[in-house]
């Protein structure tokens, strides 16, 4: 690991940071020109990666995640560059002076499992995955059903 992928983000971006870092990010994936699946596919790694910025995720992990798409519009290479870029555009971040500073919320740091294991997936710490809602069995289904039948 280089002394720049264990970089995070040290508080909340803004939203001209957001767009700013965005459209950096952005150019450095391939995409082709007027190709709509390109875009989409942009967009999507984009907002999978400004997930894991904004739970507190280093350069290292966004670009191993990115890398293990492997989508088109993101080869190793790209992955590389988008690396060094959110590494230089965090580093600007920290060394500007003054400006506002909004730290990360509680929410943004890497959760836990009951067991004390550190959840690695950043879909799945942002809640884009596994969320709250219990499922339920079949025999619950079935059961329901059955009780609401008994007592009519």
């Amino acid at each position: 690991m280089s002394g720049t992928d264990d970089i995070v983000a040290t508080r909340k971006l803004t939203d001209s940071e957001t767009a700013t870092l965005r459209s950096l990010l952005k150019s450095q994936l391939n995409i082709k020109a007027g190709d709509a699946q390109d875009e989409e596919d942009a967009g999507d790694l984009l907002d999978y990666a400004f997930a894991m910025i904004a739970n507190g995720r280093n350069v290292e992990c966004v670009k191993d995640e990115l890398k293990s798409m492997e989508l088109e519009v993101c080869p190793a290479e790209s992955a590389q560059k988008v690396g060094r870029s959110l590494s230089k555009f965090l580093l600007d971040l920290d060394n500007k002076a003054g400006g506002s500073s909004q730290p990360l919320s509680d929410a943004a740091t890497p959760k836990k499992e009951s067991s004390g294991k550190v959840v690695t997936n950043a879909l799945t710490s942002s809640g884009a995955l596994g969320s709250s809602r219990q499922r339920k069995s079949n025999n619950d289904s079935v059961n329901n059903n059955n009780s609401n039948n008994n007592s009519n």
